[in-house]
């Protein structure tokens, strides 16, 4: 399961050899690591080295992990493996066409959402419902670029039934470049992508930035999810005001 860390051993080779474990090919470049949990601040964990490694992702999709193993003489041998990190509750990726551009995911679980406050999960308030607590139903923003490109991710172990999940992206800031940010956002619920948004959003950063109110989600006790369009923009100054 994405976010869950998968242990990974090598056998059959040399005794003494030097182990290094690399990834070749990812659905989204460099963010997984070779460590029991997924820090996007550890850029050392992309590549590890040793017979038996741990390895995660938060983000859904196919791994090619690659083992090269050389031995005292300089003698190298390798194999590849694949990892399948898998959906599971409620997953939301956004990912976006620039560099140096920050745009952030929203998350609220409110009838009549209010953005940037408490009940909102983004980058200022990661985990609305308390990491402490490390409830299921808690959600929880695993990843914050800041950037470019991306990607963003907000999980839900185990989706509410009671309540609709409003998807939002913000245009928080171009950092002065010209021109529009083209954004993604795939929506999964359990090992299923169910939807796929996509929009040109625009802005510096101030309150004319535009504010993209996606889509709405809501589960049954089965598991299963609808996925209601809302593809609406309007300015952050506007989003504040009406929810």
């Amino acid at each position: 399961l994405a976010g869950a860390p998968v242990r990974l051993q090598a056998e059959g080779f040399a005794q003494g050899a030097r182990l290094t474990w690399s990834v070749t090919q990812a659905p989204q470049a460099r963010w997984y690591r070779f460590a029991p949990r997924f820090d996007p601040n550890d850029s050392d964990a992309v590549v590890a080295m040793g017979a038996e490694v741990p390895f995660t992702s938060v983000i859904v999709g196919d791994y090619t992990v690659h083992l090269d193993a050389r031995d005292g003489d300089g003698n190298v041998a390798s194999c590849e493996t694949q990892v399948s990190m898998l959906g599971h509750g409620l997953r939301v990726e956004l990912s976006w066409d620039t560099e140096g551009t920050d745009v952030d995911l929203h998350l609220s679980d409110q009838p009549a959402p209010r953005w940037f406050t408490p009940t909102d999960c983004y980058f200022g308030n990661r985990t609305p419902e308390g990491a402490a607590e490390a409830s299921p139903q808690a959600r929880w923003l695993d990843v914050d670029d800041t950037d470019g490109r991306g990607p963003e991710n907000i999980r839900v172990d185990v989706p509410r039934t009671d309540a609709e999940y409003t998807v939002a992206v913000h245009y928080y800031s171009s950092h002065g470049q010209h021109g529009p940010s083209h954004a993604r956002v795939n929506v999964y619920c359990g090992e299923q992508r169910v939807a796929e948004f996509t929009r040109d959003l625009h802005g510096d950063r101030g309150p004319s930035n535009d504010f993209w109110r996606v889509a709405g989600v809501r589960f049954d006790g089965s598991g299963a999810c609808q996925v209601r369009p809302l593809n609406r923009v309007l300015p952050r100054s506007e989003a504040d005001a009406q929810g």
